[in-house]
């Protein structure tokens, strides 16, 4: 069973399957952005000791994955 490719490059051939590819990486991004500003938001306004940890490494993550694409 062949898989469809995620890689834009071979989508560049065909104009629907590129768009619907470039949806996606926006709606992906959109979700990045809100799930930063969410950590951000809990971190300001949680005393320390309720944070878990793991948070810090996932926020710097998300950061490093918009800026990436961006």
């Amino acid at each position: 069973m062949d898989t469809p490719s995620v890689d834009p490059q071979p989508l560049a051939g065909d104009p629907v399957a590129y768009a619907a590819h470039q949806q996606v990486q926006e709606e992906l991004y959109r979700a990045a952005v809100a799930a930063m500003r969410l950590l951000q938001d809990r971190q300001q306004h949680t005393p320390e000791e309720h944070l878990d940890a793991r948070e810090c490494k996932v926020l710097g993550q998300l950061r490093d994955a918009i800026k990436a694409n961006s």
